[in-house]
């Protein structure tokens, strides 16, 4: 709000300055800079913003955060604060948003490349555009033309917003800075940070000038901004914000001192984005994104893992694509080594690989006749194990000559079984069936593969000791003549696997009414099937199942946990385990209420020193609730004839 000039009214005022320093973002006021127009965002909501947009349809502000690796949103009232691209984000340097067709634009860089990304306004329908860039910097969208403009070190490119017709404007720039646009003129104007020099040029990188009037206000640059007849620059020698003729660079003011450095700045308000495109109404016609391209053409795009349909609007799902696992993530991309473009969005933030003893890799496949599954094992004793889906017929298909066998992969043409020794260095492969005709795949030394996959013609393997973590492709039959599909996807590169949607088809006597079983149906080969319980026992029915009548239950802190009393081979816990840590901190007693007449109401009583206090729930983990509430801490407990008796150590007493 500003104050009238009758001195006595406020006003709203939707136009201001915008401008992002490290750990902040500010909205001030044109006139006297030093008054904030707008809360300002700080942490935790910004650790280290590099660049800041706007949206006026919505009166929202976007910005990139390098530390946490995110891309935000809020309205420009501090509420609604959002991230709409998250941790799998890599570095995001510049972004700009398409305010007609309702899309944002970004950079982003990782080990094997850099590129230029557009998404829809809200973070979904997620692509890559443009690939192969080196730093880029600054990124701007002329959303009326349909063009897209950056800084990548001292060169400035363009191209049209899908990402087609990329050229290069301008080489051997000196830090080129503060890339934006006069929407009014169609001029775009930057500033070479290491000579203090303004340029402008038309939108297709001809008849360029240059402003050197300004030098000696502008030692080291940092951002540009546009408004009316005026440009904003930010200079980080001197720490001001200041304005000049946007012609000559005459009639220099200095607007604010003494600011750290300024690293984006943006002039808020909504006559600086006006006008539609093709993509403006319902959204062009297309199923996913609308991109334009110019004034008069569009085109549609769609997101990661889909492709377009013959009519060029609507999108399908791949067909095929080959998905790779790091620690914490799970990515896809073509099984085309000269496509580098992404398959799948990142699946990020649990742990995707945990290995217990010497059992290391597990695969069911859905073979046609026999229905087995595969795996390894490590340890003393390597080997290769088949056996049916209940886990009968247990059988060791590979013993010998094997040190440390990692992925493992069916071949479903051929009746092959592949793996992978990252001890061995090879790829062999038997029969399915008989375990026979061991064959010799790949041979080679100093690689470190951990996983392997068939599909079609080709074998694909991780590479972990080439090029820092590689995806290979070759043929299945002899894979020395081997291409790179990938490289740079790090040390903690672990399985593939390939995504083939005609793969899995086909039925069998567990997929009618599963089987008739309660819970589990197992398929066994040969139209037979076993039934099994989860956290319960198999009725003599051999179909449904029922509670176990007794076990013993404990606790680890923050999770409860049981084992069974008689049965010392039975791994399967009884009952699911439960970890709550808002409800359990430190669980050091445990008590149980018996109700042999009613099912699911078999009560757990525990006291929990953390908070002090004495909960209850059903075995079934529902309905919990606290009935003691003490600031001594119940230590012991037990539960007899409907009451619970408990010992405090603080008063001596039970």
């Amino acid at each position: 709000m500003k104050l009238a000039p009758d001195e006595k009214n406020c006003y709203e005022q939707k136009e201001f300055f915008i401008y992002s320093r490290n750990s902040e973002i500010r909205g001030v006021d044109i006139e006297n800079p030093y008054y904030n127009y707008i809360t300002p965002f700080t942490d935790p909501d910004v650790s280290q913003v590099k660049t800041i947009d706007f949206d006026a349809l919505e009166e929202r502000i976007y910005w990139s955060d390098l530390k946490p690796r995110f891309i935000k949103r809020a309205f420009i009232n501090g509420t609604g604060i959002e991230t709409i691209v998250s941790a799998d984000l890599p570095y995001a340097h510049a972004l700009a948003v398409d305010w007609i067709s309702r899309n944002i634009y970004w950079t982003s860089s990782d080990l094997e490349e850099t590129q230029i990304n557009v998404a829809r306004l809200n973070g979904s329908l997620r692509t890559s555009i443009i690939h192969g860039l080196d730093h880029p910097q600054c990124l701007i969208v002329h959303p009326l033309k349909g063009k897209l403009y950056w800084t990548d070190g001292n060169n400035i490119s363009a191209a049209n917003m899908d990402g087609n017709n990329m050229k290069n404007l301008f080489s051997n720039q000196r830090e080129p800075v503060g890339l934006s646009i006069d929407y009014a003129e169609n001029k775009l104007y930057w500033i070479n940070s290491g000579t203090g020099i303004i340029s402008r040029c038309n939108l297709e990188g001809v008849n360029l000038e240059v402003i050197g009037s300004m030098a000696q206000y502008l030692t080291k640059a940092t951002a540009l901004a546009i408004m009316g007849d005026k440009l904003w620059w930010a200079d980080q020698a001197s720490g001001w914000i200041g304005i000049c003729n946007k012609v000559d660079g005459s009639e220099p003011v200095i607007m604010r001192k003494n600011i750290a450095t300024v690293l984006h700045m943006k002039v808020y308000g909504k006559e600086m984005q006006q006008g539609t495109n093709l993509c403006s109404v319902n959204n062009g016609g297309c199923s996913q994104l609308c991109l334009p391209v110019s004034e008069t053409r569009k085109t549609c795009k769609c997101t990661v893992g889909y492709q377009l349909r013959s009519d060029k609007m609507s999108c399908e799902g791949f067909e095929s694509f080959l998905m790779y696992s790091l620690h914490e993530e799970i990515r896809g991309i073509s099984l085309e080594p000269n496509d580098k473009s992404d398959a799948l969005l990142p699946i990020s933030g649990t742990s995707l690989t945990s290995t217990k003893g010497n059992f290391h890799q597990l695969m069911y496949p859905f073979h046609d006749t026999t229905k087995y599954m595969f795996w390894t094992e490590w340890g003393r004793k390597p080997c290769i194990g088949r056996a049916r889906l209940d886990g009968s017929e247990q059988i060791v298909l590979v013993s010998s000559n094997i040190a440390w066998p990692n992925g493992i992969s069916i071949d479903y043409e051929k009746n092959k079984l592949y793996w992978c020794d990252a001890r061995t260095d090879k790829i062999e492969r038997i029969d399915l069936e008989t375990g026979e005709s061991r064959e010799i795949v790949l041979s080679g030394n100093n690689m470190d593969m951990f996983s392997v996959a068939v599909f079609g013609v080709y074998i694909f393997w991780s590479d972990r000791a080439h090029a820092n973590g590689s995806i290979k492709r070759g043929h299945k039959n002899n894979a020395t003549d081997a291409v790179t599909v990938r490289t740079h996807l790090g040390v903690n590169l672990k399985g593939v696997k390939v995504f083939n949607r005609a793969r899995e088809k086909g039925t069998n006597i567990c997929a009618k009414n599963n089987g008739g079983c309660q819970q589990l149906c197992l398929y066994r080969g040969k139209g037979r099937k076993t039934c099994a319980c989860s956290y319960s026992v198999l009725a003599a029915d051999a179909v449904s199942c029922h509670d176990y009548d007794g076990y013993l239950i404990y606790s680890e802190r923050t999770i409860l946990k049981s084992i069974h009393l008689t049965d010392e081979t039975n791994l399967n816990p009884p009952i699911r385990p439960y970890e709550k840590p808002e409800y359990f901190k430190n669980v050091i007693a445990l008590t149980f209420d018996y109700r042999q007449s009613s099912k699911n109401t078999n009560r757990i009583f525990m006291s929990d020193v953390h908070f002090g206090n004495i909960q209850v729930i059903n075995d079934d983990w529902t309905d919990r609730r606290i009935i003691v509430e003490s600031k001594y801490m119940p230590e012991m407990n037990e539960y007899y004839s409907y009451c619970t008796y408990f010992t405090n150590n603080h008063l001596f007493v039970i």
